[in-house]
Order: structure tokens, then C-alpha cells, then sequence
């Protein structure tokens, strides 16, 4: 009897280990998935002194004492929080497997992505920080689309045709683009009045690859 009194015990503690294994294995995967996930995608911009002046040091660099540009500090903080996102490792730069993970998993595609991938990492730069982010995106094409052209992405490539006139009232230009990309609560819900989680999400992830990866592949349209 003592016998079987211990081998349950022992049975109830291999039980108890194994069902700890897994726990902590799906913690792990949950934080990749949030970090993914769209909780990564609509998080507030993180307000820390140091990444705040940083932001204000890439300005006064990156501008070249444009006023719409120096004033642009939203943009900026959306490119950063953009950044974050790709930068799985946390290091302050982007390598050529991150965006390649970001790409596959985050923007879903399967092939044909490699064109994409080369325009982020420009000149063979294979380790983008934020200030090479920022840059890139104030000499992009996407960022200098004017309030028509933005309309014609959001109805061909988006498929969002029903926004046209929230976003012709807004004057949204392509410059605007990155707070859409961050999924931003407070400009899509509150300023744009787009309430659907749907849409927002496809708004984001649309938004977020033109962003970062340059106009859409049928992008002539745009020019």
C-alpha cells in the first residue's frame, strides 16, 4: 500500500512538471504572438524621456530646418514605434532577417516579397537604425502622395472606397500615413471616426507595408 501511496505521488508530481513546461512554453509563444499581434500594432507610443530625446535630436538632423518636418514629432514617434516592432532583438537596428520575419509573418506574404525587402535595406544597409528609418521615409515616394493619391490607394489597394470622403474632409496625405500604420486609436477612431477593428486592421497593416516597404506592387498608379 505504502508502495502505491508513492507512485501516485510521483505520477501527480510528473503531471504537475509537465503541465509547468507547458505553461511557460505558451507564455513564451504568447509573447512573440503579442509582439506580432495586433496588440504590438495599436500600443500607445511610449512616452520615455530618453526615446523623446533622441526623437528631437533625429528632428533637427533628419530636417534640415524644415518647419513641417521639425514639426512633424508624431510622425517621427510613429516610425520609431514602426521600428520597434521590427527590431525583434531589441538591439536599435534592423537586420535583413527581421524584416524578412516582419514581411512573412506580419505582412503575410508568402513570395515575391524580395523586391520590398531590398528597398527597406537601401544601398545593401543591412542594419537599419531609427534615424535611417526616418530618413528614408521623408525621401520616399509614399510620403510625398498628395491627399488624391492617398484617396486612389485607400480604394484600389486598401479596398476601403466608403473612407474616401472622411479622408478627402481630413486632407490625409501619404505623410499621414505612418499614425495609420501604428493602428493610433486616438487619429483613426477619434479624428477619423473609422470605429470598425476590421477596417482599422486592414487600414494598419496596408499602411504599415506601404510605409516601410514603398508604394504597392501596382504602384505606377500612384506616381
Amino acid at each position: 500500500m505504502r508502495i502505491g501511496f508513492v507512485l501516485y505521488w510521483c505520477v501527480f508530481a510528473f503531471h504537475l512538471c509537465k503541465a509547468d513546461d507547458v505553461e511557460r512554453t505558451e507564455t513564451r509563444d504568447g509573447g512573440r504572438r503579442h509582439q506580432w499581434g495586433p496588440g504590438a500594432r495599436s500600443g500607445s507610443f511610449v512616452s520615455d524621456s530618453g526615446v523623446q530625446a533622441s526623437n528631437e535630436h533625429i528632428l533637427l538632423e533628419a530636417c534640415n530646418n524644415e518647419p513641417a518636418c521639425l514639426q512633424d514629432r508624431v510622425g517621427l514617434e510613429a516610425i520609431t514605434q514602426l521600428h520597434r516592432q521590427l527590431d525583434d532583438d531589441a538591439n536599435g537596428n534592423v537586420d535583413l532577417s527581421e524584416s524578412d520575419d516582419f514581411l512573412r509573418e506580419e505582412l503575410q506574404y508568402d513570395s515575391g516579397y524580395e523586391k520590398r525587402q531590398r528597398a527597406f535595406h537601401h544601398n545593401d544597409d543591412m542594419h537599419i537604425s531609427v534615424k535611417e528609418l526616418w530618413e528614408a521615409w521623408l525621401r520616399s515616394e509614399v510620403h510625398n502622395w498628395t491627399v488624391e493619391q492617398t484617396v486612389e490607394w485607400l480604394s484600389q489597394s486598401v479596398d476601403l472606397p466608403q473612407y474616401k470622403t472622411i479622408f478627402l474632409q481630413h486632407k490625409v496625405t501619404g505623410a499621414t500615413l505612418p499614425r495609420l500604420a501604428v493602428n493610433n486609436m486616438q487619429y483613426l477612431s477619434n479624428v477619423l471616426g473609422i470605429k470598425d477593428p476590421i477596417h482599422k486592421q486592414k487600414l494598419a497593416l496596408k499602411a504599415m507595408d506601404v510605409v516601410l516597404f514603398g508604394p504597392p506592387k501596382e504602384g505606377s498608379r500612384w506616381k
